[in-house]
């Protein structure tokens, strides 16, 4: 919560506030803008790992397929 505490030689008028005001409403929503960007950022790098960890465990098993699949041809 915002305080504000003024002395006798200090006056904050109804513009300023509202100026104050509108800047700290402005930085929160940045914040919350930013939060949310890394935070969809930070998921779409954790399903891209996943997805490449799958591929490469797919082409080893086709890997490990296709070389049984040539050894028992040979013989």
């Amino acid at each position: 919560m915002l305080s504000l505490t003024t002395d006798q030689h200090t006056t904050i008028d109804k513009q300023e506030l509202l100026l104050f005001s509108s800047a700290l409403t402005a930085m929160e929503q940045v914040e919350s803008l930013q939060n949310g960007i890394l935070t969809t950022s930070m998921s779409a790098t954790a399903t891209h790992i996943i997805i490449a960890q799958q591929a490469a465990m797919s082409a080893a098993a086709a890997g490990v397929a296709a070389g049984a699949i040539a050894s028992s041809t040979q013989s």
